[in-house]
């Protein structure tokens, strides 16, 4: 599919993800010819986030992970101890 009509989705998705960035017409012309040298590997990643549990685990990893933290600060002759996440 992505290597129909000379590579047309992957210059779509270029666009809808990389709004403003017209690449010149030579590193366009460079990009599809090594995307058709090494098809269907590029695509693989893609196609294996669409499969039934992976995406799951790809909105659990996109959540901010919380990690308590210690850190020690002297001063004043005092160590105070302030913990995050707690």
């Amino acid at each position: 599919m992505a290597t129909a009509r000379d590579l047309a989705l992957i210059d779509r998705l270029w666009r809808q993800w990389s709004p403003g960035f017209s690449p010149d017409p030579a590193f366009q012309a460079e990009l599809h010819e090594h995307l058709r040298a090494s098809t269907p590997a590029p695509l693989k990643y893609y196609r294996a986030m669409l499969r039934p549990g992976m995406l799951g685990a790809t909105r659990r990893l996109s959540q901010p992970i919380a990690v308590p933290c210690c850190s020690f600060t002297v001063g004043s002759f005092r160590l105070r101890i302030f913990v995050s996440g707690h």
